[in-house]
């Protein structure tokens, strides 16, 4: 799959802020809510917090929209949050997400590798994108491929009849 995200906004933080954002979609699709943005404690602030709706564990995320891929640094400070959330709420498993735009440098994703595992999940935006197929928040490229080519060609009548009900921006 080539698809992936892309921001376009210039200015870093607003560009970090908007990566949070839907990140949440990401996180919905895996079957979290309650979110909570930017939640601080202190010596450290979590990007996004929240509770999967069926299982009730936490989930911690750390979002990066850089333009360089994340290092191992990052990843051993994450995992040194993730620590301090997990001692602070003993009774409830926590999970996290490292989530990062530009992906890992390889020699933090075998540094992941060589500590076993379970520290935390790394996801990069291709991952991110099929979750968000998987979790039906967006369609395939496949599909939006096919239906653009429907709906250029007049094949497809849904257009027609919304065009035909004057619904959003499908009017004439």
């Amino acid at each position: 799959m080539g698809v992936t995200i892309r921001l376009v906004e210039p200015d870093s933080n607003r560009r970090g802020d908007l990566f949070t954002r839907r990140m949440e979609d990401v996180l919905h699709a895996l079957g979290y809510e309650q979110f909570v943005r930017d939640f601080a404690r202190p010596g450290r602030e979590i990007d996004i917090t929240g509770v999967h709706r069926t299982e009730g564990h936490r989930v911690a995320v750390e979002c990066k929209a850089t333009r360089q891929p994340i290092g191992g640094a990052d990843l051993n400070k994450f995992a040194g949050v993730l620590d301090l959330e997990r001692r602070q709420y003993p009774g409830v498993k926590t999970i996290g997400y490292f989530i990062s735009l530009s992906g890992f440098t390889r020699s933090a994703l075998d540094q992941e590798a060589a500590v076993g595992g379970g520290r935390l999940v790394a996801m990069d935006a291709p991952k991110a994108v099929r979750e968000l197929i998987n979790g039906r928040m967006v369609v395939s490229e496949e599909l939006a491929t096919e239906r653009a080519g429907r709906c250029a060609a007049g094949g497809d009548r849904r257009v027609e009849r919304l065009r035909a009900a004057g619904r959003g921006h499908l009017r004439r």
